[in-house]
């Protein structure tokens, strides 16, 4: 996997023009050959058919002699002189490449059953609020569901990962409850594609190098931030991997460089609000004597073991929901760190909208609703799952609710009322131009709620 070629000589010859490049493009041998090896996996030798190589069984190929020795050449193979040793290498390596077309067409044919079964994820949709919702309702990328329903990664299988993932997502997306248009279908070809090859070659640098470039601010302080442990905290992976481990738990951060390099430190993180799941409760990522040995394996091990996905989490998963808690601002303010997660706990915690969103999975509504849609746009009908028989509405309207009924009981609500009733008053008075009447405001207000 860290032999040369074309590609990654000249890759390297462009990092050694611009050093820079070094901070975003971590490994270029390896995942460069990977994506080579790739290829050699694919589904009924399509490649190979492609080009001719090995195609032909060693008797028919030797006519032209010249094109074996070539293709023994390309491949490092020199030393190989006589009629039969040529023999043996050849049908040696044809064994090989047709050993791995059949592994290549059985994971093809497994992801496409196991999809059928909702038994295996890849990358995820197009849509990029939709994937955040799932993500948000325990839906885990690139994973196969065991028996038991709990979930496992399949990263790290070398090239089968590939071609298992590319399937995945080519089901996924145009199984997705969009309108049925040359457009979209072309650009969700072009996120399988791009998925499939930027996460196995250096490709997948760039995208934090393409972010940095248009000005993306949490892209520029979370990879300012990795740099900056790199730079001045020796052994800082190592660091970040004793956070993961120690301090388990994702947390609400701010998208600062300063939060970004907090969240990697195992002695700043427990400063940090938790981040908990507002539909069935708990901290997210939280480690219980039950899945301790499973935070271990996950922390060290490349293929990680994950929990269950709730029947409730299951069913905004298949209606394809993307709603979430609308917690950045309300009445001007912005919700800090500390508000959003007590008001996510709150939410989890006293299941104020499980409870409604499991009254609505009961209506005729939520019943068969992809069925339902598949038919109306089967029948030539343009549908938009999001306001098809206004099922996300009613989710909508529980969710707001649940959300508002949460900051209600939550510790900060006298705080957040003042701030949004300040907030409004010196709008109002700045869109007037009374600057005088605005100051004296401002001083009234900090004697009588600063006591």
């Amino acid at each position: 996997m860290n032999l040369d070629n074309a590609a990654n000589d000249a890759l390297s010859g462009l990092m050694r023009r611009m050093p820079i490049l070094k901070t975003f493009l971590l490994f270029t041998k390896t995942p460069l050959n990977e994506l080579k090896m790739a290829a050699s996996y694919t589904p009924l030798g399509v490649f190979r058919k492609l080009s001719g190589d090995f195609d032909l069984p060693f008797e028919k190929a030797i006519a032209n002699e010249e094109k074996v020795r070539a293709m023994f050449a390309s491949r490092g193979i020199k030393d190989v002189d006589s009629l039969s040793d040529m023999r043996a290498k050849y049908n040696e390596i044809r064994a090989d490449i047709k050993g791995r077309e059949a592994i290549g067409t059985l994971a093809v044919l497994g992801t496409v059953g196991m999809f059928m079964n909702g038994s295996i994820t890849g990358n995820g949709l197009l849509d990029f609020q939709k994937q955040k919702t799932r993500r948000d309702l325990d839906w885990k990328p690139r994973s196969i569901r065991l028996p038991g329903g709990d979930w496992v990664s399949y990263d790290n299988l070398g090239p089968l990962t590939s071609w298992i993932t590319a399937v995945a997502d080519t089901v996924d997306n145009f199984d997705e409850m969009t309108p049925n248009q040359v457009g979209s279908n072309l650009k969700k070809l072009a996120l399988v594609l791009g998925s499939t090859i930027t996460d196995k070659t250096s490709l997948k640098g760039m995208e934090a190098l393409f972010d940095f470039l248009n000005g993306d601010a949490p892209a520029i302080n979370k990879w300012a931030s990795t740099t900056l442990n790199s730079a001045i905290v020796p052994g800082s992976s190592q660091w970040a991997e004793l956070s993961r481990l120690l301090v388990p738990g994702l947390k609400e951060v701010e998208r600062d460089t300063l939060s970004y390099m907090r969240n990697r430190n195992p002695f700043s993180k427990p400063s940090l609000p938790d981040k908990h799941d507002w539909i069935d409760g708990g901290k997210i990522g939280a480690v219980s004597a039950e899945n301790f040995f499973a935070h271990i394996w996950n922390t060290y091990m490349p293929w990680k073991i994950n929990g269950k996905i709730s029947p409730e989490k299951q069913f905004l998963i298949d209606i394809e929901y993307d709603g979430r808690p609308a917690l950045s601002e309300r009445g001007g303010v912005r919700y800090t760190n500390e508000e959003i997660s007590e008001i996510t706990d709150i939410m989890g915690r006293d299941e104020l909208f499980l409870q409604r969103l499991r009254v609505i999975m009961k209506s005729s509504a939520a019943k068969e609703f992809r069925k339902r849609f598949f038919e109306a746009r089967a029948n030539g009908n343009e549908v938009d799952a999001s306001i098809f028989e206004d099922l996300h509405g009613m989710i909508d309207r529980e969710l707001k609710l649940a959300q508002q009924i949460a900051e209600s009981r939550s510790s900060f609500k006298d705080q957040r009322s003042q701030a949004i009733f300040r907030n409004q008053v010196e709008g109002q008075l700045m869109r007037r131009g009374r600057i005088k009447e605005l100051e004296e405001f401002r001083e009234s207000f900090e004697k009588e709620f600063s006591k």
